[in-house]
C-alpha cells in the first residue's frame, strides 16, 4: 500500500498468519503487529478517530499538558495531531502547571469556551483537580493510566475509548 500521508498509515497494522504454531489440521492463527502501527501503538488509531469525529461535529478540541514544547511536538507532531488542535497550553504557556487551574483555564480562553461547556479528558488525578478548580467537567480515561480511581471519583469514568462517543 502506498499513502499520501502518515495520517493515512494509521490504523492498517499488518496482520500475520502464525504459520509454525499449528499443525495442517488446525484453526489458523492470526495477530496483529502492533510494532508496525505508525505510531507504535492501539491508542494512535484511536486518537485519531476521536479527532475526526470531533472535527466532523465542530467541536474545539484543546490539549493542556506538563509537557514541554519540544517533547508535545515529537509526541503529537510525528503524526501530525499538533495541527489538528485548536489550542495547545504546555509546560511554557503558565507559570503554574496541574493540579494548578491555569493551564485550564488558559486554554478554555483560547478556545472562546466556557467551562460550563467543557469536558476535559484525562488519565492522572491532577487532572481531576485542574479541571475542577477550573469549573470543568472531567471523564477519566482509565485505559491509559497508570494511577487508579474509584468509579465515583470523576464525573465520568471511561472504560475504553468508545466510552467517549456520547460525548461527541
Amino acid at each position: 500500500m502506498i499513502c499520501n500521508s502518515i495520517l493515512d498509515a494509521i490504523g492498517n497494522t499488518p496482520v500475520i498468519r502464525l504459520q509454525h504454531m499449528t499443525g495442517p489440521d488446525d484453526a489458523e492463527i492470526l495477530a496483529k503487529f502492533e510494532g508496525l502501527n505508525v505510531g507504535g501503538s492501539i491508542k494512535t488509531r484511536t486518537a485519531l478517530n476521536m479527532i475526526n469525529d470531533a472535527e466532523k461535529k465542530g467541536l474545539k478540541q484543546g490539549i493542556v499538558s506538563s509537557k514541554r514544547q519540544k517533547q508535545y511536538g515529537i509526541d503529537m507532531g510525528r503524526h501530525g495531531y499538533d495541527k489538528r488542535m485548536d489550542a495547545a497550553v504546555l509546560f511554557e504557556d503558565t507559570p503554574h502547571h496541574k493540579p494548578d487551574p491555569e493551564p485550564m483555564l488558559e486554554c478554555l480562553r483560547r478556545l472562546g469556551v466556557e467551562a460550563k461547556d467543557a469536558l476535559y479528558l484525562g488519565d492522572a488525578r491532577s487532572d481531576m483537580v485542574a479541571a475542577r478548580a477550573a469549573g470543568m467537567d472531567f471523564a477519566y480515561a482509565s485505559w491509559g493510566s497508570f494511577f487508579p480511581m474509584e468509579r465515583d471519583e470523576p464525573d465520568f469514568y471511561l472504560d475504553n475509548p468508545r466510552d467517549l462517543i456520547p460525548f461527541l
